[in-house]
Order: C-alpha cells, then sequence, then structure tokens
C-alpha cells in the first residue's frame, strides 16, 4: 500500500497493519523528516496496538524516542496515552523538562502532564532536580509554571519542599505584579496537608497578618484570610485578628460572605469552641437558605464540617440550623438539595435522638422522604439515599414508624438510590412516632 493510499483509507487497523507490510515502522522512523512521513506516522500512533508493539521492539523504541527530539509536541500527545511509566522506560527526564521549560504554552502542558503521569518518585528523583536546575534561568512566566507543576506533584505524593519556598518568596516582594500573580499558588499552598504544613514550620503567621493591613486587592485580601483561617485550625491566637474581618464580610459582597462561611466551616472543623461565641452564629445559619445560592452552598459546607463537633459541644445549635436547612430540601438547585441531604445524613449518625425525631417531623420531610418521584436529579438523589440508610440503621426507627412504613424505608435502603416500589409515594401520617 503506498503513502497517498493510506493517507485516504478509513483509519482502522487493518488498513494500518497492511500499510506497515510494505513500510516498517523502522524505516518511517528513521526517515521522519521526508514529506507527509509525520502525517502517516500520526495516524499510526492511533492505535494502542501499534504503540505498544513498538515500545516492545527496542530497536524500533529507540528510533521512535530520536523522533521524539525533533517531533515533541506529537510524541508527547501519543506518550500521553501509553502507560504511565512511559517516560522512565525511555528515559526522557531531560527531553520533558527542557520542554517544561520552553515558551510554547502547548508543549509546556503537554511536557508537564507527561511528567506528572509518570510514578511520584520519578518526579522527586529525576524530575524535580531538573527543573531545580532551570528555575535560575527562565521568565517569570516559565517560572509560574514551574511553581504551579511542582505544587501539583507534591498534591500526588512528591517530595518537593523547596517548592513551597519558592511561593512564599514569591508572595513575600515588593514587587507587585510577582505578589498578584503569585496569589492564586499562595491559596493552592494551603488546601492540601504538606503546603500548610510547611507555612506553619516556617512561622510566616505574623507575615501574612501584616500583609492584610497593606492590602491593595480583595483576591489578595481574602486568600490571605483564608490561609489564616486554615491556620488558627490549629492555633487559637490567631483568632483574634480574624474576628473582625469576617464580621465584617458577613455584611458584605458575595466574594466576602463566601469568604467567612468558609472560615466559619474550617474552625468548626478544627474545634475551635471560642468562635460559637461569635456574634456571626445567626447570619452563619440564615446564610443556609439565603437567596444566593452559592453562598447557601457554602454555608451548608461549612455547617456540614462541624456537626461532629457541635454535637459534642452544643447540639441546638445543630437543631436550630434543621430549620433553615429543610427549607432547601424543595428548592429547584440541585447542588444545594444534595448539601441538605448530607447534613441531615451525618446529623442523624451523630446520635442525637431528639435531633434524629425532629427531622422526621418536619412537614417537608414527611412530603419528600418516601416520594420517589420527587428527586430526580442524579448526585441529589444519592445523597438523598445516604439520608435514608443512616435513618434504618436506628435502633429505634422500626418502634417511631408504622411497620408499613418502616418496611418501605428498608426496602428503600436496601434498594439503593433509584429503588422505586410499584407506589411511587407512600405517606407518611403527620402522627407517626406519637
Amino acid at each position: 500500500m503506498e503513502v497517498e493510499e493510506f493517507l485516504n483509507k478509513p483509519l482502522i487497523i487493518e488498513n494500518a497493519k497492511l500499510f506497515l507490510q510494505s513500510c516498517p515502522m523502522h524505516q518511517l522512523l528513521e526517515n521522519a523528516s521526508e514529506p507527509q512521513a509525520v502525517e502517516v506516522l500520526e495516524r499510526l500512533f492511533y492505535f494502542e496496538e501499534i504503540r505498544n508493539s513498538m515500545i516492545a521492539n527496542q530497536e524500533i523504541a529507540s528510533l521512535f524516542r530520536n523522533f521524539g527530539f525533533q517531533n515533541r509536541q506529537l510524541f508527547f500527545d501519543v506518550l500521553l496515552k501509553m502507560q504511565d511509566d512511559i517516560g522512565d522506560d525511555l528515559q526522557l527526564w531531560d527531553l520533558i523538562v527542557e520542554s517544561i521549560g520552553q515558551s510554547d504554552l502547548a508543549l509546556h502542558s503537554l511536557a508537564s502532564k507527561l511528567a506528572l503521569k509518570g510514578p511520584v518518585e520519578s518526579f522527586t528523583t529525576q524530575i524535580y532536580p531538573r527543573l531545580r536546575q532551570i528555575k535560575p534561568s527562565v521568565s517569570d512566566e516559565i517560572r509560574f509554571r514551574i511553581l504551579q507543576l511542582g505544587l501539583d506533584a507534591s498534591k500526588k505524593g512528591a517530595v518537593v519542599d523547596d517548592i513551597y519556598g519558592w511561593i512564599l518568596e514569591e508572595f513575600f516582594t515588593d514587587d507587585v505584579l510577582l505578589k498578584l500573580n503569585s496569589i492564586e499558588l499562595l491559596g493552592q499552598l494551603g488546601h492540601f496537608p504538606q503546603g500548610i504544613e510547611y507555612i506553619r514550620k516556617v512561622n510566616v503567621e505574623q507575615k501574612l497578618i501584616a500583609e492584610l493591613d497593606n492590602c491593595f486587592d480583595q483576591t489578595l485580601e481574602v486568600t490571605i484570610v483564608r490561609l489564616l483561617a486554615l491556620l488558627a485550625r490549629t492555633d487559637s491566637k490567631i483568632l483574634s485578628v480574624l474576628k473582625p474581618r469576617l464580621h465584617a464580610y458577613l455584611d458584605g459582597d458575595a466574594i466576602g460572605r463566601a469568604t467567612a462561611l468558609y472560615a466559619f466551616g474550617h474552625l468548626l472543623n478544627g474545634e475551635q469552641e471560642e468562635i460559637l461565641q461569635w456574634p456571626w452564629i445567626e447570619s452563619c445559619m440564615k446564610a443556609i437558605s439565603g437567596t444566593h445560592d452559592e453562598i447557601a452552598k457554602e454555608a451548608l459546607a461549612a455547617w456540614i464540617s462541624g456537626i461532629p463537633f457541635l454535637a459534642r459541644v452544643k447540639p441546638e445549635l445543630i437543631d436550630e440550623a434543621l430549620l433553615e436547612v429543610v427549607k432547601c430540601i424543595s428548592k429547584p438547585y440541585p447542588d444545594l438539595r444534595s448539601f441538605a441531604w448530607q447534613f441531615l445524613e451525618i446529623t442523624v449518625k451523630q446520635g442525637l435522638i431528639d435531633t434524629q425525631k425532629k427531622i422526621l417531623g418536619f412537614d417537608v420531610m414527611r412530603e419528600n422522604l418516601l416520594d420517589f418521584s420527587k428527586e430526580m436529579i442524579y448526585e441529589p438523589k444519592v445523597a438523598k439515599h445516604g439520608f435514608v440508610i443512616a435513618l434504618s440503621n436506628l435502633p429505634w426507627i422500626g418502634e417511631f414508624l408504622t411497620p408499613e412504613l418502616h418496611q418501605v424505608l428498608v426496602a428503600y435502603a436496601k434498594g439503593g438510590p433509584f429503588y422505586t416500589p410499584l407506589n411511587s409515594k407512600v405517606e407518611i401520617s403527620e402522627n407517626t412516632g406519637n
């Protein structure tokens, strides 16, 4: 089969194999600079069987590697479709890092994906040392890309502690542009264990607090506040700095309210009991059923994260929050309903019998719990089923419900989220449990 014929044939494995009989792979790779050769190879590389057989042959694998140095974008694109350790097998670390340092964004993106695709140990021992070598000589833009790549690798478990220090260096600078560009990286640093632990270890809390007094950008300010809230989970001394700002945020715009609720959730989860005395509980509670969908989700997420702690120290707050949570069950926002069902599930699991019975006493619960036609969207349907399982496991539930209702509830719990009895709605009497 001639080249032109192959290029015009349907892209199926039979045609590819037939073509390789007349033009072997090693010949194509050796003459990759000839017209149409790259186009032919691109079609052949489409097939997994051909890719795998090429790598299995040591001679052809070597030719493929050499081809990659001249055709990096296609080469990397093919490698990303192959086994995770292909970069190690072909010893491509120098090529990957050199490409990461290129200004070509498409090539950088492919090389970065390939660096993250391999084993974590390879990033730590092969990719990272090479990145350290090129970092001092690259442009600001590429340096920030390297920092992002290092963070992504760290989240996967790579040991790249220097990356954290580099990010803080970029942030604590007098160069306004560098500071602004580092904000997103700083925010990410606080969202995984190694990053937040590093920030604690180097004791930059006071430097972050000092930055708050000189903030010239809202994104900068809320990033610092969110980071301080994470640090305050285990350091109550920071609370006095956060308190006035968080109170002010609750009366501010959507970004401010979301930041305050984010802090509320993390401080609850960190079991900082002092915050329960702050005059913000009512506002955090009312936000659950507010008119702003995203703020309501942030509020629900915050309360959910604090339920186990509140169940031990101040369960009455859970009861008060329930009044707002159940309002979300009938709202037309699937994400919000998912959060509401999760709140109810986690609350039921805390062993607060009076609260458990109170949940079943709400009108909206009687209308929705065993009405199988009410919740049709996947995520809230699954979340609702989690709540049903939690209810069915309560030791007293069989005595609280009528035998018929209890039977349906148990069948629903066992049947899965998409279980539907013959009667798609089972009525729950107001007198149930009395």
